[in-house]
């Protein structure tokens, strides 16, 4: 059974993990990239299960493949499962000060009523 279910955050450790199903310019995971899971297929590769993943952030046109016309999937064991604090952890720290953040329906975020109040 596959740790891995869709909707799930991961994070990519290997992103070469299914270089013989590209060759048509397609987007490929990134090593350090946080993604969601979209879907989990298992499939017998050299008479042996493995489990692939397709990620809601990666869409790929289908094409033909060896194994048929189909998206590319990344080989599970190119991620590793985030919690969801280890989500949010990483996705604190890659903001940056020109990050925009929307505004409330109530107007402006607090931070910036502290800020237009001082000066």
């Amino acid at each position: 059974m596959s740790p891995f279910v869709p909707g799930m955050p991961v994070i990519c450790i290997l992103p070469d993990t299914c270089k013989w199903q590209v060759g048509y310019g397609e987007v490929e995971p990134r090593a350090g990239t946080i993604y969601i899971v979209r879907t989990v297929e298992c499939c017998v590769v050299d008479d042996e299960a493995v489990v692939f993943l397709r990620l809601c952030e990666i869409v790929n046109q289908p094409r033909p493949y060896v194994d048929g016309y189909l998206e590319p999937m990344w080989e599970a064991a190119g991620f590793r499962p985030l919690t969801a604090r280890e989500a949010t952890i990483h996705a604190l720290k890659s903001l940056t000060p020109d990050t925009p953040i929307a505004d409330t329906p109530d107007g402006p975020p607090l931070w910036r009523k502290a800020r237009e109040g001082s000066k």
